[in-house]
């Protein structure tokens, strides 16, 4: 039985330091992977406060954008309204001269007729 145990002994022996080395790797590599692990997080973290300042920031920009196109469209609104104000005066005012027009062309008619027929 000693012979037995010594032999046994003697063969583990041999296998000791890999086996140490094999619980050193194993605890090594946990807390590589626990520190990777870590720093995903923090990297998520301030992947989510980026995004949140990033939306932000266009919600910002999205909400000046509608801003401006209102105030555009108001203003077209305006200038068109003025035109069509503008516009209407003009022809208010031709009125007046195109019947003036159609007067004075009556005229040389009559006159040019009383010429002939005199």
């Amino acid at each position: 039985m000693e012979a037995l145990t010594t032999e046994f002994l003697m063969q583990t022996a041999t296998n000791f330091p890999f086996l140490g080395w094999m619980i050193y790797q194993y605890h090594a590599q946990a807390q590589v992977n626990k520190a990777q692990r870590e720093e995903m997080r923090e990297i998520r973290k301030e992947s989510k406060i980026e995004e949140k300042e990033l939306r932000e920031r266009y919600a910002i920009v999205i909400k000046d954008l509608q801003t401006d196109r209102e105030q555009i469209v108001k203003d077209l609104s305006t200038k068109t309204d003025s035109l069509e104000r503008s516009i209407s005066k003009i022809f208010a005012i031709l009125e007046p001269i195109k019947e003036q027009v159609q007067e004075m062309k009556i005229k040389e008619k009559v006159r040019a007729g009383l010429k002939n027929g005199t």
